[in-house]
C-alpha cells in the first residue's frame, strides 16, 4: 500500500514537473521565433456549402527543443515530444474557415488559418427550368 502511495506521488511529482516545464517552455519561446507555414491556404468550392478536398501539409520550427502539438479547431492532429521542427500531411474535408494551431500545452505559439471559398451561390432549385416564351 505505501509503494503504491510513493508511486502515485513520484507520478503525480514528475507529471507536475512536465506542466511546469512546458509552461516555462511556452514562456520563453516568443512568437516571433516560431516558424509555421500552411498550405493551402485556401480551399475553393464550386458553391457555398460544398465539401472542400485539401491536402494539409504544415511545417513549423521553434528554436527550442520541447513536447510541440498540432491542432485544428481543438482538436489535436498531431504532437511531438523533445523537438525544435516538424512536418505534417493529412487529407482533410473542409466546409467552413479552419484554423491551425501550434500548441506548447494549452498555449497558442503560432497560428494560420485556411479559408473557405465558393464560385457560385447556391441554386435555389437544382432541376433545369424550361420557358416556352
Amino acid at each position: 500500500m505505501k509503494l503504491i502511495q510513493s508511486l502515485t506521488l513520484q507520478s503525480t511529482f514528475v507529471t507536475a514537473l512536465l506542466l511546469g516545464a512546458n509552461g516555462a517552455q511556452a514562456n520563453n519561446i516568443q512568437n516571433s521565433q516560431v516558424l509555421l507555414h500552411v498550405s493551402p491556404k485556401q480551399c475553393t468550392t464550386l458553391e457555398k456549402g460544398q465539401d472542400c478536398y485539401v491536402n494539409l501539409k504544415v511545417s513549423w520550427q521553434t528554436p527550442t527543443k520541447g513536447d510541440f502539438c498540432l491542432a485544428m479547431a481543438q482538436q489535436p492532429l498531431h504532437c511531438w515530444h523533445d523537438q525544435n521542427q516538424g512536418q505534417f500531411e493529412q487529407e482533410l474535408i473542409i466546409n467552413t474557415p479552419v484554423s491551425i494551431n501550434l500548441l506548447v500545452g494549452d498555449k497558442i505559439l503560432q497560428s494560420a488559418s485556411i479559408k473557405y471559398a465558393w464560385l457560385y451561390k447556391n441554386r435555389i432549385s437544382k432541376t433545369v427550368r424550361w420557358r416556352m416564351f
